[in-house]
């Protein structure tokens, strides 16, 4: 029971991008890899591949980079910087990228709840500055997000995980909207510290929609033997 429902939300997910039109559709690819250096220290890594639509040519490929901090069991802060290259047209031939630098920082707040239920709500700040393509001048953005999530423990092997993360941006000194990630997630832990995910988001963006297939893979090395997989 407990892997049929991780399952499903996989085979969910397969089923929807396979049935969206090229353009409303992409697949995403990441990789999770946090070093613990002590109970309260970690060093941040995450590095990513989009797809252009429900192709093998990239979108978007990025890494992000930084520290983060174990205030309690509860709290943690995180801060760093981030490398981004985006196709930088619409044309699915272009094969023109646009670079992009982040400065970015986070705070997460975690609850546990009753039936093996987790809260988690992040909410994260990050600074922009795009460098100028052929099509677009080099600009700054401050960007602001919150991703709230509920993760519920099925087995010693499998989560299930329902989370929404809404994006703003800030243009013109006010507060614009950008996009809104609806997704759910399943999670098989191999171990205490390599875990695979599989999950589908729907994207609203401001003038379209997005069905996504996401393929996460996390391993969290440690320098002094601590196994926690709840920091980010």
């Amino acid at each position: 029971m407990h892997r049929t429902t991780g399952l499903l939300i996989i085979l969910l997910g397969i089923g929807i991008v396979a049935k969206a039109q090229p353009k409303g559709a992409s697949f995403w690819l990441s990789a999770q890899l946090p070093v613990d250096f002590s109970p309260r220290w970690q060093w941040h890594n995450d590095l990513a591949y989009k797809s252009n639509g429900v192709t093998l040519r990239t979108y978007q490929r990025w890494y992000r980079t930084g520290l983060r901090y174990r205030i309690s069991e509860k709290v943690n802060v995180a801060g760093g910087i981030g490398f981004l290259a985006t196709q930088a047209s619409s044309n699915s031939k272009d094969d023109e990228f646009g670079r992009e630098f982040r400065v970015w920082q986070e705070m997460i707040y975690q609850q546990p709840m009753k039936n093996d239920w987790q809260f988690q709500d992040r909410v994260r700040v990050e600074e922009r500055f795009l460098k100028a393509t052929s099509t677009k001048p080099s600009s700054r953005i401050l960007q602001l997000s919150d991703r709230v999530s509920f993760t519920k423990n099925l087995s010693k092997r499998w989560d299930m995980q329902f989370a929404d993360e809404f994006f703003e941006q800030v243009i013109d000194r006010k507060f614009v909207f950008s996009q809104n990630r609806a997704m759910g997630v399943g999670i098989y832990k191999i171990n205490k510290k390599f875990q695979v995910q599989g999950a589908y988001l729907w994207v609203v963006r401001k003038t379209f929609t997005q069905h996504i297939l996401q393929v996460t893979i996390r391993k969290l090395f440690s320098a002094y033997g601590r196994h926690d997989q709840g920091s980010e």
